[in-house]
């Protein structure tokens, strides 16, 4: 019975330190050594969270932590660990997740196993917000401490190896021992992972890099995982944002015809329009400006792995029919042009909602007072109300105001397609913090 499995992903964690990754391929690696504080909804994961219970009261989230939560290493994790994990959060000015804490007052521990976020009123987004960010234990002391059920055992350019507890082992036959997962990000074929996948060489295929041509084939195989992650394609402000006419900036979302490039892409990712279309059916927009702009030059910078630079080419063209002079930067996985206007980059919610998504634009140091204000009454509203229309209304208002400022203008969905072994189950596989277990067979 095979204890080793090999798992190709499109690229290694910049960081190397969970609290810090700022993609989606270094969350898959690293995310099976974390011990998440809570987890996402919909999940049927709660197992998983060191959280027993998160209420509200007396202007205070009380989380009250499992008994026996302990680090790979077996020494004892308090609630004191998950507070200096916020908090390093909360103070890393690059972290993507900061944001979403500034709602929140002081965070401590006053019992071992008890944690407390002081809050003005009761903001029932809380406990999503908490469980989207990468709130594992951390050990002040002992920065590489990790407390999940697997734990980095070797690291190359080239694959990281994780290893699951010794304890695990013991007690559960059906978990895989090892996973090795394979960086195929720097290869230039990219359908040389589906043939290795074919092959047997490795046993789960990428899940968002794959050759679109290929992956729309892909749907038909009995082995396919699609799963419905909200993530997207956005074109968002770079170093130089702010040396773009406002004139610009409002338009640069009605200049994508967005369309062409789901064709390019074999139609496998749906084009969006707004943060709420990763959600759900793309609503109707206005068809593409024919106006022409006042010559200008623009400077596009994007990371180096497929479909980017398709993309970018495509986004190009586009632009100069209306007068625009683009240049091009592809730049390496990771590494933050500073001296671009607008930079590819994709953008992930946490399952069932957009909220995280609005609270980091209206965040952004490039939007404007104006556009601000605006945002914040509506995305207040959108916050405290249960009626479905005025949440559908809200949605609507927010997306034209992130179109209109150009800090982040929706191209299309990324799918998560990938080739999974049937002996593994893909439940566990993706999940935080689980074990990837063997499919039971009688």
């Amino acid at each position: 019975m095979k204890s080793h499995i090999k798992i190709a992903v499109d690229a290694f964690p910049a960081n190397t330190s969970l609290l810090h990754v700022a993609d989606y391929s270094a969350e898959q690696v690293l995310c099976k050594t974390a011990a998440p504080l809570l987890c996402p909804p919909p999940s049927d994961a709660s197992a998983n969270a060191a959280a027993l219970s998160c209420v509200y009261y007396d202007k205070r989230y009380v989380i009250q932590l499992r008994r026996g939560l302990a680090w790979t290493d077996g020494g004892a994790i308090t609630a004191q660990h998950y507070v200096d994990a916020l908090q390093a959060v909360a103070e890393d000015q690059r972290n993507r997740f900061r944001h979403l804490l500034s709602s929140v007052g002081q965070i401590n521990a006053p019992t071992p196993d008890t944690i407390e976020i002081l809050v003005e009123n009761e903001c029932s987004w809380i406990p999503l917000f908490l469980s989207f960010i990468n709130a594992s234990p951390y050990d002040v002391t002992d920065k590489a401490r990790t407390a999940g059920p697997y734990s980095v055992v070797t690291r190359t350019t080239d694959a990281i190896v994780l290893r699951a507890r010794d304890s695990l082992i013991e007690k559960d036959k059906e978990i895989y021992q090892e996973l090795e997962f394979i960086n195929y990000g720097a290869r230039s074929d990219p359908r040389e992972c589906i043939d290795d996948y074919l092959a047997d060489r490795i046993q789960v295929t990428c899940d968002t890099a794959g050759h679109y041509p290929e992956m729309a084939s892909l749907l038909k195989h009995p082995n396919c995982v699609v799963r419905d992650i909200p993530m997207g394609m956005f074109l968002t402000a770079g170093g130089r944002f702010e040396e773009l006419s406002s004139e610009l900036k409002q338009n640069i979302w009605r200049m994508v015809d967005r369309r062409r490039i789901v064709q390019r892409l074999e139609t496998v990712p749906r084009a969006i329009y707004g943060f709420s279309d990763l959600y759900g059916p793309t609503r109707p927009v206005p068809n593409p400006t024919s106006d022409l702009y006042e010559p200008c030059s623009l400077t596009i910078s994007y990371e180096d792995f497929y479909p980017n630079r398709e993309i970018a080419e495509m986004l190009a063209a586009q632009f100069q029919s209306f007068g625009i002079r683009v240049s091009l930067v592809e730049h390496k996985f990771g590494v933050w042009a500073h001296d671009s206007h607008l930079r590819l980059d994709i953008l992930r919610g946490p399952n069932g909602s957009a909220k995280t998504l609005y609270k980091s634009w209206i965040s952004s140091h490039f939007l404007s007072s104006d556009i601000r204000q605006r945002a914040i009454r509506h995305y207040s509203l959108y916050l405290k109300t249960s009626d479905s229309h005025i949440v559908s209304l809200c949605e609507r208002y927010l997306d034209s105001l992130v179109c209109e400022s150009g800090l982040a203008t929706p191209l299309i969905t990324i799918p998560s397609i990938s080739l999974v072994n049937s002996s593994i189950d893909p439940a566990t596989l993706f999940s935080v913090g689980e074990a990837v277990r063997r499919i039971r067979t009688n």
